[in-house]
């Protein structure tokens, strides 16, 4: 259920004006703690960024949330390509 919001929410910040949603923005942060919500929260965090506006805006956007703290927070492990030699 909360999944199927976060989802709804993506797509509402896609079509209506951000400021309807800057009260969100701690919520879905908070969503991004819990692995079972982060995909959903990161799907809304991508409408925000992508959301149409002036280039200057957006950087000030993605500066205001500390987007890019956010994405440093993750313990991100990269697995290597399977090379066309290998059996998988």
């Amino acid at each position: 259920m909360v999944n199927d919001s976060l989802e709804v929410m993506g797509q509402l910040i896609d079509w209506n004006a951000l400021e309807l949603f800057g009260d969100y923005i701690e919520i879905f942060k908070g969503f991004l703690g819990n692995e079972k919500f982060r995909t959903g929260a990161l799907s809304c965090f991508h409408a925000i960024v992508y959301k149409g506006m002036d280039y200057p805006l957006k950087v000030e956007l993605i500066v205001n949330l500390r987007f890019m703290d956010i994405i440093e927070s993750f313990d991100i492990k990269f697995r290597e390509r399977p090379s066309e030699e290998s059996d998988l």
